[in-house]
């Protein structure tokens, strides 16, 4: 098709011009590319977990801006993860691998200890947001688990795993050696849907502040690294 191209409208015109029928097919353009891309992303464990990482640490953006004579789309999923969290990052990558043809991107932030995984597709965006999650700022906009998650209990312990991976902390306390699982967001919705995901699984949670839900009963905390097996509690031994 290239160089051999044209604008919808202009080839109309030439068909109104012709009056015959002309062999013809569309090109939907996506990222600038005229092919589309086969996308496996779909209400499944997969895309559940993947949604928890999201949540966590990365975030959509779908942006469209005029400069000068021309409009700059940018449309991408970004995931930031510390960089000596060389599990998270090899399932973060499977995991977009198993969703998108595009290999994903990994860039390390100069002067920090982040790095970030980068896939830049307007489609994949689009199908995300299909499922429930919003571009943009999260904080502001205050994002939440969609309904297919929190309605489906296989779908919930993925979910609850990928959220703790990347913005939970799993430690042992040096005064009495109990173990302690923290789950801290500055959103609200978020932070219920963490509590109703664990009451949903029988596991008793509490507030530890504003902005963190944790889950402090030994017996409860047992049951939360059975289920979940976050790869935090790897190295901990109940």
């Amino acid at each position: 098709y290239k160089g051999h191209s044209m604008d919808e409208k202009v080839f109309q015109n030439l068909k109104d011009l012709l009056g015959d029928e002309i062999e013809y097919s569309e090109i939907s353009y996506i990222d600038g590319k005229g092919k589309t891309e086969e996308l496996n992303v779909s209400k499944s464990s997969l895309t559940a977990e993947l949604f928890g990482i999201i949540l966590g640490d990365g975030y959509l953006q779908s942006t469209t801006r005029k400069r000068k004579d021309r409009i700059v789309s940018a449309h991408r999923l970004v995931i930031t993860l510390h960089s000596d969290e060389k599990q998270l990052k090899e399932r973060t990558c499977s995991l977009l691998q198993e969703t998108s043809p595009k290999d994903p991107q990994i860039q390390y932030l100069k002067d920090s200890d982040a790095l970030q995984i980068l896939v830049n597709s307007k489609e994949l965006v689009e199908e995300l947001t299909e499922l429930g999650l919003k571009p943009g700022d999260k904080v502001e906009n205050q994002v939440e688990v969609p309904g297919w998650i929190m309605e489906n209990r296989e779908y919930e312990i993925v979910c609850l795993k990928a959220l703790v991976d990347p913005d939970g902390t799993v430690y042992r306390q040096t005064s009495d050696q109990r173990i302690v699982i923290q789950f801290k967001n500055h959103s609200k919705p978020l932070l219920n849907n963490f509590r109703q995901m664990c009451a949903d699984l029988n596991i008793e949670t509490s507030n530890a502040g504003s902005k963190t839900v944790q889950v402090a009963d030994q017996g409860h905390v047992r049951k939360f690294l059975d289920k979940i097996k976050p790869l935090k509690a790897s190295n901990i031994d109940f």
